[in-house]
């Protein structure tokens, strides 16, 4: 697969979850799908233009707020994105030409952001990771990773309760316990939009914290 064909399939992928998103409004799923779909976006917009072009300020400001109307404007922009690869526009930047190569692990592409002291798209990853990393730990140790909603539909479960869940199974200790929880709430933080709640420390400790819990817990 090619560069472009990888950076194609990634914005399609991002505009699914921007419909999925917004097919959730009104549901218990919403929130965890947007948080996913901020944090993902963040990423690649960063990934393909750093911040030499609008789109990832205009990313950043149209999904700070948890609503229907936001996803849709983040998938606006996503659109044009879609059309600058299409045209190879997205050639004219660095970030553009290596993103697909150099970010094959996410807590790498995070301690590139904290290098680059954008400190809040780097929560937002490793925030990511770890919760991806639970799910896999749940499903190691038989511990489900969905539940079933009032209406009867099975959602995914929030980080904070698969964290709550492998700590109830003693997968791990209440001082792990605790840990994520911190993590998940500095992701949290960053994800809405509360960047003068977390500092670069914060952020550098969750990632070194995040990388020794998933070699202590390999999934």
């Amino acid at each position: 697969m090619t560069t472009k064909q990888a950076l194609l399939k990634r914005v399609s992928d991002l505009m699914a979850l921007a419909d999925k998103t917004r097919q959730a409004a009104g549901s218990d799923n919403f929130a965890p799908l947007f948080n996913q779909f901020r944090s993902q976006g963040l990423a690649f917009v960063y990934d393909l233009y750093g911040t030499s072009k609008p789109y990832y300020s205009e990313f950043e400001k149209g999904s700070r707020r948890e609503g229907e109307k936001d996803v849709a404007n983040c998938k606006g922009i996503l659109t044009g994105i879609k059309q600058d690869i299409d045209n190879d526009y997205y050639l004219s930047t660095l970030t553009g030409l290596v993103s697909a190569e150099i970010f094959g692990d996410y807590l790498d592409m995070a301690q590139h952001y904290l290098d680059q002291r954008h400190k809040d798209a780097a929560a937002v990853v490793i925030g990511s990771t770890l919760e991806g990393h639970l799910k896999k730990l749940a499903q190691k140790n038989n511990v489900t990773v969905d539940y079933t909603d009032a209406k009867g539909n099975l959602q995914p479960k929030t980080g904070n309760k698969l964290n709550t869940d492998l700590y109830a199974k003693g997968v791990y200790n209440k001082i792990e316990f605790g840990a994520i929880e911190g993590y998940i709430k500095i992701r949290n933080e960053a994800a809405h939009g509360n960047y003068a709640h977390i500092t670069q420390q914060h952020v550098e400790g969750m990632l070194i914290g995040v990388r020794q819990f998933m070699t202590r817990y390999p999934g």
